[in-house]
């Protein structure tokens, strides 16, 4: 029986360090345990309490909604279901409130309050059709996601909406709608303003950034895209408490990181891309401004590319940092960040001859971070216990290693191992958009 198979895995924590010019940048890394493989599941988040939500597949290969033991104990917490077999949990608030899916006895996934302590009262928050999912959950305990409902329009039965949950189960949910000349519609974030961000969809449109009129009037955001080089497509995936958006753009080109202009006048700001880097997607903001997601790293070896941790500048004045040149988390992709610094996302593995996903987690090392200012400064430790390294600024910018703009040199000469890895990360991402 495999790794992937056991929601009880071993937790590994190695102590990562890269080297800088006058420093090192470092972190702990905790293996979360493996990631599920079978198209479902929600993504991987992080309090600022330290508390991490994701996905896991219990002992008989079932994707559970998991909160991860980060102490190294291996002592999961399986939240269990509404009934069914499966669940998945995609965000955390600061008062340890879990958000997420799980199915009910009739086979339906719904969206779901967890239990906390995997006691099983979890809550269903119902839906505006069929099937519903919570995506996202602020610190006043409102919960945003989408849900399937019935259309009035021919072409399609039903419809993906944006929605506004009742956190109390009552049912009385909103649909937030969409954008004109668009069917579908997803919330992936709602901030403590209740400012809620997501997506509009429609087949023969692609995709476009939104923030969402809380109130269901439909006074919804078109947030564009990033001018010049084709693009036609965006997502907005996060929102923080000063209502910095972030997302990605795509077009003719692959992607790019980018920050929103919630006005929506489309003053959208390119977030950069590696040296060799045909993509970037900006998953998570903290209330610092500092934003994580990945890049696909593309090289001449490759019928394909490489997805690579990353932490943006929110302004878009620097260049990205590749966390794979400050530890030997090599693959993998940064999903959120907490206002400490601390970084969860998904690596990925050879073991033997097997692709193993596996979920982590990133603490700096003695308040160390990956703020800073220039290139020759590595945001190291102040002194102060407030996580924030000297020469850290809001954006979340910093040193690069050897002060020469070396993005992602460690990964070095790229094998046959790390072409199936990188293969396999760039499914997980491709299934996790079309979900």
């Amino acid at each position: 029986m495999t790794a992937r198979n056991h929601l009880a895995v071993a937790v590994a924590i190695l102590t990562l360090v890269g080297s800088t010019v006058n420093g090192e940048v470092r972190y702990t890394m905790i293996d979360l345990g493996s990631y599920p493989e079978h198209g479902e599941f929600g993504d991987i988040a992080i309090n600022n309490a330290g508390q991490v939500v994701g996905t896991s597949s219990n002992a008989d290969g079932k994707v559970r909604a998991t909160l991860f033991d980060t102490s190294g104990a291996g002592n999961h917490i399986d939240l269990g279901t509404l009934g069914g077999e499966r669940s998945m949990a995609w965000d955390i608030n600061n008062a340890g409130q879990i958000v997420g899916a799980a199915e009910t006895g009739a086979g339906d996934m719904h969206a779901t309050l967890f239990d906390p302590t995997g006691g099983g009262n979890n809550l269903d928050l119902g839906t505006l059709g069929e099937t519903s999912h919570a995506r996202g959950i602020n610190d006043l305990g409102q919960i945003v996601g989408s849900s399937k409902v019935e259309m009035i329009d021919a072409e399609w039965a039903q419809s993906e909406r944006a929605t506004l949950f009742d956190p109390t189960g009552g049912g009385d949910n909103i649909d937030l709608g969409t954008l004109d000349g668009y069917t579908d519609s997803t919330a992936m974030a709602i901030n403590n303003l209740g400012q809620i961000v997501g997506y509009a969809y429609r087949a023969e449109s692609g995709e476009r950034a939104v923030l969402f009129d809380g109130t269901g009037g439909g006074n919804n955001v078109d947030l564009g895209v990033l001018s010049g080089g084709g693009t036609t497509s965006s997502r907005a995936s996060d929102i923080n408490d000063a209502g910095q958006i972030v997302g990605w753009s795509w077009g003719a080109f692959a992607g790019r990181g980018t920050l929103f202009d919630p006005t929506g006048a489309g003053n959208n700001i390119d977030l950069g891309a590696f040296a060799d880097s045909s993509a970037t997607m900006a998953l998570g903001i903290n209330e610092n401004g500092q934003v994580v997601g990945y890049g696909d790293r593309w090289s001449d070896d490759l019928v394909g590319g490489t997805a690579l941790p990353m932490l943006l500048d929110a302004t878009g004045a620097n260049d990205p940092i590749c966390l794979s040149d400050y530890t030997d988390l090599v693959l993998g992709e940064a999903f959120d960040i907490n206002d400490s610094g601390w970084i969860v996302g998904v690596r990925a593995t050879i073991v033997g001859m097997s692709l193993i996903s596996d979920s982590y987690l990133l603490i700096p090392v003695d308040g160390d971070t990956q703020g800073g200012g220039g290139d020759d400064d590595t945001g190291g430790s102040d002194g102060n216990d407030d996580g924030v390294g000297d020469g850290a600024d809001a954006s979340g910018g910093g040193a690069r290693p050897n002060g020469s703009g070396r993005l992602c040199g460690g990964v070095g000469v790229v094998s046959m191992a790390s072409m199936i890895v990188g293969l396999g990360l760039v499914r997980i991402s491709m299934r996790r958009k079309q979900e």
